[in-house]
């Protein structure tokens, strides 16, 4: 008896074995690193931090190469603030004010109307943990470095089954000026 029980456990180890050598493994496809893109959309939670204000809300960034959207929420959803424009011309419309503001970059709009600015162009770059080509940097470490002024400092990263090192979480600094960005979704649909 005890025999039969040792031949069927080894005919029963003997045909899972040969089983799964049989099965054709599926191909491991790895995800590839990330890369800077010109156009995407993505959205997620701002803090703004100075001496004179504290600030957070939620938003969402438009980018199609040059042209830009990005839309600042209140907690409920509802839109606060939209700024947008091109190399040419920005526009900013401020929830509550009938009036639309323009000039000809964000940065002097931005400074105008709400007493602090970030350089829109090359952000287009930092928010993806990059520099902005073409101008000069300092790298500080991996993903830390220093241009234009900012300090920016991509602290973290995720991963989906496509790609790998999205950004996550940034930091950007220019004096008393900071902004976390918190990202809670990347596309890339153009």
């Amino acid at each position: 008896m005890a025999q039969q029980l040792t031949r069927l456990s080894l005919l029963a180890v003997s045909s899972l074995i040969l089983s799964a050598c049989s099965t054709t493994p599926k191909p491991v496809i790895e995800a590839q690193p990330f890369q800077v893109k010109e156009s995407f959309h993505t959205l997620g939670k701002l803090g703004i931090r100075s001496s004179k204000l504290t600030e957070s809300a939620n938003f969402i960034w438009q980018q199609q190469q040059d042209a830009f959207s990005i839309e600042l929420l209140d907690p409920f959803g509802r839109r606060a603030l939209q700024l947008k424009g091109d190399d040419q011309n920005v526009e900013m419309q401020v929830s509550g004010d009938d009036q639309l503001y323009k000039a000809s970059s964000p940065e002097e709009l931005m400074q105008a109307l709400l007493g602090w600015q970030v350089p829109v162009r090359p952000a287009k770059y930092w928010i993806q943990g990059k520099p902005a080509p073409g101008l000069k940097y300092e790298t500080l470490g991996p993903a830390h470095f220093v241009q234009s002024g900012w300090d920016i400092n991509l602290r973290q990263t995720r991963d989906t089954a496509d790609l790998r090192g999205i950004p996550r979480k940034i930091q950007l600094s220019n004096g008393e000026l900071k902004l976390t960005l918190v990202f809670s979704e990347w596309s890339y649909p153009y």
